[in-house]
């Protein structure tokens, strides 16, 4: 056989005596690399939570914007015009919205698309409006927080400030979006830290568990080949099968 042949054979044999471990050292990495790739799928699904949160808040705050600006525009033009409301009431099925509101900066309601709600009162006419009452007088835009509303559902309103053209008048267009899956990520949230910190200890106490009862037969094979004088504990090290 020529040399050069000899010495890559060689080179092949030591590459294989170096990276080959021990059973116990294999069963330990395989355990390791376990852990690690729960790692790694535990991270990746609060990345994605986390994406999608963002983009479900995005897509909400846009369409609160959105039905606001043109619920605004419209009542400039025609305040009050039967064909107006049927075009503003239009808007909430294009932008996702539950209600849309006309108020002046005493809270007080000049149009709901809620039938329901009694215009020309005092106070508003809604609890949820209650929560606002005060920052209606700064006449500046603001998003609320998230609030719950009937049947355990939640809900983000936003005011946008805008003047009649009429009466010169400062009016606050309000609209109210229902963001009961925002909300529910957003609880998840806040606990993904302890559910994350107890599977990561859940998983390692696994693993502990099972090197036990992997290791566990293995010594006893280990002290059966010993006194056997099948395997020498001061002789080469190799796998017991």
């Amino acid at each position: 056989m020529p040399i050069n042949e000899m010495s890559l054979l060689d080179k092949q044999k030591t590459m294989k005596q170096f990276f080959k471990f021990s059973y116990q050292t294999e069963i330990r990495l395989s355990i390791l690399l376990f852990i690690l790739f729960f790692l790694l799928i535990n991270f990746e699904i609060v990345y994605l939570l986390n994406l999608s949160k963002k983009g479900w808040n995005e897509e909400s705050l846009q369409n609160l914007k959105g039905g606001t600006y043109s619920t605004s525009q419209l009542w400039q033009n025609e305040p009050g015009n039967p064909k107006t409301i049927a075009k503003i009431k239009s808007l909430l099925s294009l932008w996702g919205l539950k209600r849309v509101d006309i108020l002046n900066q005493h809270g007080d309601l000049l149009f709901s698309s809620d039938d329901k709600t009694d215009i020309g009162r005092l106070q508003p006419a809604d609890s949820s409006l209650n929560l606002f009452k005060n920052k209606l007088t700064s006449g500046k835009n603001f998003f609320s927080e998230i609030y719950p509303g009937p049947q355990k559902r939640f809900y983000q309103s936003y005011f946008y400030t805008f003047t009649d053209y009429k009466s010169q008048a400062t009016l606050f267009c309000r609209v109210e979006k229902e963001v009961s899956r925002l909300e529910w990520m957003e609880r998840i949230s806040r606990y993904e830290g302890w559910v994350r910190g107890l599977g990561i200890l859940g998983v390692v106490f696994m693993a502990l568990l099972l090197l036990r009862n992997i290791f566990s037969p293995y010594q006893r094979m280990k002290r059966k080949a010993e006194e056997e004088k099948i395997f020498s504990p001061s002789g080469k090290k190799e796998d017991i099968e």
